[in-house]
């Protein structure tokens, strides 16, 4: 996007940060309905424009690539749960096998003492 572009956008944004001031300190409901179609509007853009420089000294990723770094990370957590209850669920089974095998040994124990 041209450098031209992305100064309109930012000046767009502080005037519609302005017409929502002005719309709850005047309580002007058609004012602040205006925002927020400016702001509605704008964020159709938001992809595109990157964040000033001061923003983005460390870090050189754009809003578009650091929410699809964001999505990965959120399926790789959401794996790694699945895999957890998997192994819990499974443990959960042996232990239960384990008590039967050990209720068993008890009975036939006993059934043992009687003889």
């Amino acid at each position: 996007m041209s450098k031209m572009k992305v100064v309109l956008w930012y000046l767009f944004v502080v005037l519609a940060t302005i017409f929502l001031v002005v719309a709850i300190i005047e309580s002007n409901l058609l004012l602040g309905a205006c925002s927020f179609v400016m702001a509605y509007m704008l964020s159709k853009f938001l992809d595109e424009i990157p964040l000033p420089k001061a923003y983005t000294k460390t870090q050189k990723v754009s809003p578009k690539e650091m929410r699809e770094l964001i999505a990965k990370a959120d399926k790789e957590k959401a794996k790694e749960k699945e895999e957890a209850k998997k192994k819990a669920k499974a443990e959960k089974k042996a232990q239960k096998a384990a008590a039967k095998a050990g209720e068993a040994e008890v009975v036939t124990d006993s059934a043992e003492n009687e003889e």
